[in-house]
């Protein structure tokens, strides 16, 4: 069964390439030599500070300022600590309760036969 699972995994693998050589043959379009000839002198591009602050109207959706809460970032440094060390706790219990639950085991197969 592997081996056929094998042989039908490397036949789509070729298949595929196959199908995707296509893709690969790009051509080289001559560029069309009137569209670059004319120099045409564009107008600078506006700074993002200057995007849509041109009348009251649009600067009355501006979103507010954001400002950084202060209790916040101490409290996340400490839920990780908190939660790192309810995580290491909890690991070594298993640990430690390991040879019990074995024990709860195999008195459950022995009370089955």
């Amino acid at each position: 069964m592997s081996k056929r699972l094998t042989g039908v995994s490397l036949l789509a693998l070729l298949l595929l390439s196959l199908m995707a050589l296509p893709a690969l043959g790009v051509e080289d379009l001559p560029e069309d030599p009137g569209a670059g000839s004319v120099e045409e002198e564009e107008e600078p591009l506006p700074d993002i500070d200057s995007i849509g602050t041109q009348n009251e109207t649009s600067r009355q959706f501006f979103p507010d300022a954001y400002e950084e809460p202060s209790v916040f970032p101490p409290m996340v440094y400490g839920l990780l600590v908190i939660g790192g060390i309810i995580a290491l706790v909890l690991l070594v219990m298993y640990l430690l309760w390991q040879p019990r639950f074995a024990q709860e085991r195999q008195k459950k197969a022995k009370g089955r036969r």
